[in-house]
């Protein structure tokens, strides 16, 4: 599981630092630097490991709880990764960092969003997850945040595709999710459902 921040009441500050934010200005600044171009094969095979919209807005009424016990390194989730992107296999938090999740105010956590990751002008960053599931010690967890609404997908996928490229990853080092913003069923429905975001687990 990754490491996580042990304190309660949190402050920005140090939630902040906690984030590692990087923009897609940044990243795709980076890439230029670096003279990377992306696949347009790439971007589509991208794509596709996202949650169709219909998982997003559909009620699934029985998903299975991820356990390390089960799932014990990045591998075995990565069999599992259709079930993971359908929203059919789902995780849940640790006890402590779940007690901690809660204690974070939930319009103080919308407003760091607003102000401090999606800034100047970029409609798409990726952070660490502050508050990670119980997961094996060989997947990173990391959190996608999109500012509209209405963003076309493969603009979504252009950006894991140049995070990926940075970081040395491949299509089958990645597992993506977006779940339901319809907060209606545990474990499935999004607990930040104002603003979109899609959570990225990696190999570590």
């Amino acid at each position: 599981m990754s490491e996580v921040l042990i304190q309660h009441d949190l402050s920005t500050e140090q939630l902040l630092r906690e984030s590692n934010i990087r923009t897609a200005r940044q990243i795709k600044q980076e890439c230029q630097d670096r003279g990377m171009v992306i696949s347009p094969t790439t971007v589509s095979a991208v794509a596709r490991l996202m949650t169709p919209i219909d998982a997003r807005t559909q009620p699934i009424r029985f998903p299975d709880i991820i356990t390390p016990l089960q799932y014990p390194n990045f591998d075995a989730l990565l069999g599992k990764r259709p079930f993971i992107q359908s929203l059919r296999l789902v995780t849940q938090r640790p006890k402590p960092i779940q007690t901690q999740y809660k204690s974070v105010d939930a319009a103080r956590f919308v407003d760091m969003v607003n102000r401090h990751y999606l800034i100047n002008g970029s409609p798409i960053s990726i952070v660490s997850e502050l508050f990670p599931s119980d997961l094996p010690p060989d997947v990173r967890q990391r959190v996608i945040w999109v500012r509209d609404d209405n963003r076309p997908d493969d603009e979504v996928a252009s950006f894991i595709t140049r995070i990926m490229f940075l970081d040395g990853l491949g299509v089958d080092d990645i597992i993506l999710f977006e779940r339901s913003r319809i907060p209606k069923i545990p474990f499935v429905s999004v607990s930040v459902p104002s603003i979109r975001h899609i959570h990225m687990w990696s190999r570590a």
